[in-house]
C-alpha cells in the first residue's frame, strides 16, 4: 500500500526532486456555507468580532526558518532568539513513528521508532511541556509475515501488540497528558475502534477520533471542609421556617438543606418529620454553592438525612446568622483551544477499515474530514470565538495542498520545483473546504499541525498574518537511530507567537503571531 513518501526513489534535498506519485483532484465535501450555517443555527455568534483583535490589516510577521536537515537544539537554541513574550502553553510532537517488531524497508526502520519514541520522550519532558501529541501513523505491521496481504488473527494480533508496545512507551517516558490522532497506517491491519480502544489518550471523544480541549485545564473545586451532615438547617423564605421566634408552618413539599461552616451546602434528601420546623428560613439558598458538583453524594441518603435533622436551626450546631455564603469561583482563564480531527474517511463519509484491504474509494491519497465532523469543527470554532480562545488544530494529512492550496506561496517557503503532484498527494482531499472554515475568522486559528509527508518540502504554509500557519512534520520513522531522529517542541506564546524547536530532522522556526493578539492565563 502506499503511503506518504513514496517507496519509490526521492531526492530529499531542497533543490532537486523526483516524484513518480500521481495527483489525485481533490474535490469540496460540501459547500463551506453549510457548515458555517450548521454551526450558526446550533450557537449564537458573538457580534463583537473575535478576540478583542477587530484588525489584521497592520500585522506585521517576521519568520526565521531552519533547513530540514540535522540540527542540534543547542544549534537552534543560538540561532533564534527567543520573543520577549511569556510561554502559555508548550507541547511536545511526534508523527509517522511507524512502529513494528519488523525488518526496514528502504528508509523506514520500524524496530528504531522505539528508542525514538525513548529519547523523544525524554527531551519533551526535559522541556517541562504541558502535553505530548502523537500525529498519526503510531504503528505499522510486518510485511515480511505478509500482513500486508490478508489481516489474519495472528497479523491482527501482531499489529495491536506493536500498538500496544509503542503507547506504552510514550506514557512510560512521558507522565503528563498523551494524545492522539488517526492515520491512515494506524488502519493497516486493524480499524478504527481497535486502535483508539488501544491508545491511551487522556481527553475524550466527541466521536470516533475527533475531539478538543482547552488550555489550561479547569481548576477543581476545592474540597468540602466538615461534615456533609453537620452545619445548620435551611429552607428558602416561603417554604416555612422558625424564624426570628415565630414559627410559620412549612409547606409540606419543602425542601431542606444544611449549609455547612464553609458555606457551602448538602440536599436533605429524606427530611424526617419536624425538620423543616426547624429549619432557618433564608431568601435565596442559590448563594450556596453545592457541594460535590450536585452530584451523588450532594443529596443526603436516609441515614444521613436524619443525622442532619437532629440539629436544631437556632441551636449550638448552628451559627446565627448562617455562614457567609462562598464567593462563586472566577473562572479560569482558557485562551487556547486544541482540536483533534480525523481524515481517516472517504468521500461519502465512511469510515476507513483495512487500508490493506481497500473498499472502493477508500485510500492513502484520498482522506477526508466527513460530513458530521465538520459541523461539529463548525460548533468547536464558533464556540472558541465567543470564549476569546484562539485554535490550534491537529491532523494527520497536509492542509495546504490541493485545488487552490496555498503551499508555496506567502510568506513561507517556496515550492520545490516538481513537487506539487506529491504535495497535493499527501493532502486531505476536502482540504479546500476544511481550510475555508478555519479561516473564516482571521486570526482565530493561529495554526494547524500535519504529518503524513514524511519529509516534507516545503515544511510549512502561511499566506498572510492572519491566516493559519500549515505545519507539516517530518517522520520519525526515517533512517536509523541514532544518527536520525525527527520530534518537536512546540511553545505559543502570550503574543501569539510560535515557537516550534525542532529535534534531528526536524525543522524549527519562530512565526510571529498577529499584531495586537494577547493571550492570557
Amino acid at each position: 500500500m502506499l503511503a506518504c513518501p513514496s517507496a519509490s526513489p526521492r531526492n530529499h534535498s531542497l533543490g532537486t526532486v523526483s516524484v513518480s506519485a500521481h495527483h489525485t483532484g481533490g474535490r469540496d465535501l460540501l459547500p463551506f456555507a453549510y457548515f458555517h450555517a450548521m454551526a450558526h443555527w446550533k450557537r449564537r455568534r458573538s457580534p463583537g468580532g473575535i478576540l478583542g483583535c477587530a484588525s489584521f490589516l497592520s500585522v506585521a510577521a517576521s519568520i526565521l526558518l531552519m533547513p530540514n536537515a540535522a540540527v542540534s537544539p543547542s544549534a537552534a537554541a543560538s540561532i533564534h532568539t527567543a520573543p520577549a513574550a511569556e510561554a502559555v502553553v508548550t507541547w511536545g510532537i511526534v508523527t509517522d513513528v511507524h512502529y513494528a517488531d519488523a525488518p526496514a524497508i528502504g528508509t523506514r526502520v520500524y524496530r528504531d521508532s522505539l528508542p525514538k519514541v525513548r529519547q523523544a520522550c525524554g527531551d519533551i519532558s526535559a522541556a517541562a511541556a504541558d502535553f505530548i501529541i502523537e500525529l498519526g501513523d503510531f504503528k505499522d505491521t510486518d510485511v515480511s509475515q505478509h500482513c500486508d496481504e490478508v489481516p489474519t488473527p495472528h497479523c491482527v494480533n501482531l499489529t495491536v501488540d506493536y500498538l500496544r508496545t509503542i503507547d506504552a512507551a510514550m506514557s512510560a517516558g512521558f507522565a503528563g497528558p498523551r494524545y492522539h490522532v488517526l492515520g491512515n497506517h494506524d488502519v493497516d491491519v486493524l480499524n478504527q475502534s481497535i486502535v483508539l480502544a488501544n491508545e491511551a489518550n487522556s481527553a475524550p471523544m466527541a466521536g470516533p477520533g475527533y475531539y478538543s480541549w482547552s488550555f489550561p485545564p479547569a481548576s477543581p473545586p476545592a474540597p468540602p471542609v466538615g461534615a456533609d451532615t453537620a452545619g445548620c438547617l435551611a429552607i428558602e423564605r416561603g417554604g416555612g421556617s422558625n424564624q426570628g421566634g415565630s414559627t410559620v408552618q412549612p409547606q409540606a413539599d419543602a425542601y431542606v438543606w444544611v449549609v455547612h461552616p464553609d458555606g457551602t451546602r448538602n440536599w436533605v434528601q429524606f427530611p424526617t418529620a419536624g425538620c423543616a420546623a426547624r429549619a432557618l428560613a433564608i431568601g435565596n439558598i442559590s448563594a450556596f454553592p453545592k457541594r460535590h458538583g450536585g452530584q451523588g453524594a450532594y443529596g443526603l441518603n436516609a441515614t444521613q438525612s436524619a443525622v442532619a435533622c437532629a440539629q436544631d436551626g437556632s441551636g449550638p450546631h448552628c451559627s446565627l446568622p448562617l455562614p457567609t455564603p462562598l464567593p462563586p469561583p472566577l473562572p479560569r482563564r482558557q485562551p487556547v483551544r486544541f482540536i483533534v480531527l480525523n481524515g481517516d474517511y472517504t468521500e461519502h463519509d465512511e469510515a476507513w477499515a483495512d487500508l490493506d484491504q481497500p473498499f472502493p474509494g477508500e485510500a492513502w491519497d484520498r482522506a477526508n474530514v466527513p460530513t458530521f465532523q465538520m459541523e461539529w469543527l463548525a460548533e468547536q470554532l464558533e464556540a472558541a470565538n465567543e470564549a476569546g480562545q484562539r485554535v490550534i488544530v491537529f491532523l494527520h494529512y497536509r492542509l495546504d495542498g490541493g485545488p487552490g492550496g496555498p503551499v508555496g506561496q506567502g510568506l513561507g517557503p517556496p515550492m520545490p520545483p516538481g513537487n506539487r503532484p506529491w504535495v497535493d498527494d499527501c493532502t486531505l482531499q476536502n482540504a479546500g473546504v476544511v481550510r475555508a472554515l478555519l479561516e473564516r475568522w482571521p486570526g482565530l486559528v493561529l495554526a494547524t499541525f500535519s504529518g503524513h509527508d514524511h519529509v516534507p518540502h516545503p515544511p510549512w504554509t502561511k499566506m498572510t498574518a492572519g491566516k493559519p500557519l500549515y505545519w507539516t512534520h517530518a517522520a520519525m520513522v526515517e533512517g536509523h537511530f541514532p544518527t536520525n531522529n525527527a520530534y518537536s517542541v512546540v511553545t505559543l506564546r502570550s503574543d501569539c507567537s510560535i515557537v516550534v524547536k525542532g529535534y534531528g530532522n526536524a525543522t524549527s522556526a519562530i512565526i510571529t503571531g498577529p499584531a495586537n493578539c494577547s493571550l492570557v492565563l
